[in-house]
């Protein structure tokens, strides 16, 4: 039985990478220090929110658990509209995202780390990937919660350490973003507290 979309956000299954990416009047000109870097930031977070995607995938099609199954799909499905939005809005990636292809890499330029940030992602879904096809039932489903709440982690210190550096265009955005986070953040912890072995 397929899981509406109200019951997973009601669940506070909403996606990892916040609306950040979805900025309405925010113009990534390359000609500007501080957009460009707005732009360096949102693509980082973009690599990100694939990886997610990827790594979701599975989980949509493997868990167990309902609220697991419920937060792999939202997962996804966020994501996915968050791409479609901003490219809707012509706030592009620097880089390919998710492309799968070497990369020339030049020292000190953004565009370089950046390509290399892809391709660590890539790797990241394959090794992933292929860690969890070994497990199966309230193993895989605890292993898929446990591993998001570390992602999560790291995109909370992500957006932590962004704001430091972002726009007053692009900070209001990650603001919201923490928010989002840190709900998310609670409600993995949740799970992985329901998903705990009684001893």
């Amino acid at each position: 039985m397929s899981i509406s979309r109200r019951a997973m956000l009601a669940a506070g299954a909403v996606a990892a990478i916040p609306a950040v990416l979805t900025m309405p009047s925010l113009v990534l000109a390359a000609d500007d220090s501080a957009t460009a870097l707005d732009a360096q930031i949102a693509t980082w977070m973009l690599t990100d929110g694939h990886k997610q995607i990827w790594v979701s995938k599975p989980a949509a099609e493997k868990a167990t658990t309902p609220e697991v199954k419920a937060f792999a799909e939202a997962e996804m499905q966020e994501h996915q509209n968050l791409k479609a939005k901003m490219m809707a809005k012509g706030v592009k990636p620097l880089v390919m995202v998710g492309e799968d292809k070497d990369m020339e890499m030049k020292a000190g330029t953004a565009t370089s780390l950046l390509g290399f940030k892809n391709e660590l992602a890539l790797q990241c879904i394959k090794s992933i990937n292929a860690e969890m096809s070994e497990k199966s039932g309230a193993e895989y489903d605890m292993a898929y919660v446990s591993g998001q709440l570390h992602a999560h982690m790291d995109l909370k210190d992500t957006v932590t350490v962004a704001m430091k550096h972002a726009s007053s265009d692009m900070k209001p955005l990650l603001q919201e973003a923490m928010g989002i986070i840190d709900t998310h953040l609670s409600t993995l912890k949740g799970l992985k507290q329901k998903l705990k072995p009684v001893t």
